[in-house]
């Protein structure tokens, strides 16, 4: 059995584009449930927070941030930094999302350098 690995996206050139209709799509085919919606937890979610999934299935979570300034963070799944993002908002930066995959029964966070709020926080649950 194979398995992709995908730990960053890189645009060739340009801005990437994508639409909600598209992520949702995404997610569904990720995570194998069609039962699952889109859910706006960003009023409750704050930053350095760990959380928990005990929703019984895959949770897909997206969160964009407010940075004011320079910052970089990192999706923690169980403990583990498994991405890293930076933001440079004068330019020459990377993109500033989060987009991952949190297994059921796994704990998750975003931990950043500071000058950042929650802009979005989204999952899929």
């Amino acid at each position: 059995m194979s398995t992709l690995r995908v730990n960053t996206i890189q645009p060739v050139a340009g801005t990437p584009n994508i639409t909600s209709s598209e992520i949702a799509t995404l997610s569904r085919i990720m995570l194998g449930n069609s039962s699952q919606t889109w859910t706006n937890v960003g009023s409750s979610r704050v930053i350095g927070t760990t959380y928990t999934n005990s929703t019984g299935a895959p949770i897909f979570v997206a969160m964009t941030p407010n940075a004011s300034a320079n910052m970089y963070g990192y999706a923690v799944i169980n403990g583990s930094q498994v991405m890293y993002q930076q933001f440079t908002p004068s330019g020459g930066g990377g993109c500033a999302a989060w987009g991952f995959v949190v297994p059921n029964g796994s704990t998750y966070a975003i931990t950043n350098s500071s000058n950042v709020s929650i802009a979005l926080w989204w999952e899929l649950r």
